[in-house]
């Protein structure tokens, strides 16, 4: 879903990619960060061993949930939509309090353990790498640009 390449820097909204190119990348930059916070503050990290604090983080997909989500989506990515309309009428969506289960379960259970942190759940607490995991959500690069990327634009607010 997302962008060749993983992140198009010089056009964030992907323009040219649609709706569901956004959300992939947006889906991407969320596991590299998990990944950048877990090795700069998690179990094991310089911080936690400097005794400066430990972050348990992780990346967490809710699954497929009954949600006005596609509501605004559009025609174009029609095949999508009817794909989901078909899982939707096979029973396979979770309810939204079900969706909540995954971060519900990495914020606050005692089941959740630091050697979990910066993993990626899947399902109720499955934590696995991702099927569809692409080589760019293992790019250590693409991950310390996204971290550069990201303290620039929020620099005036830190």
């Amino acid at each position: 879903m997302a962008p060749k390449g993983g992140i198009n820097f010089d056009d964030l909204s992907v323009k040219d990619g649609g709706t569901w190119a956004r959300y992939g990348q947006s889906k991407l930059a969320n596991i590299l960060h998990t990944k950048t916070l877990h090795k700069k503050y998690g179990p094991g990290s310089p911080s936690a061993r400097d005794k400066r604090g430990e972050i348990w983080v992780s990346s967490v997909h809710p699954g497929l949930v009954e949600t006005n989500l596609g509501a605004a989506v559009d025609e174009s990515q029609g095949s999508m939509m009817s794909a989901f309309s078909l899982v939707r009428k096979l029973g396979m969506f979770w309810p939204a309090d079900k969706g909540s289960w995954n971060s519900l379960f990495c914020a606050a259970s005692q089941d959740m353990t630091a050697e979990q942190s910066g993993s990626y759940f899947e399902m109720y607490k499955r934590c696995a790498e991702p099927r569809w995991q692409s080589s760019a959500a293992k790019d250590e690069k693409l991950a310390e640009r996204l971290e550069e990327w990201t303290r620039e634009a929020m620099g005036k607010w830190m």
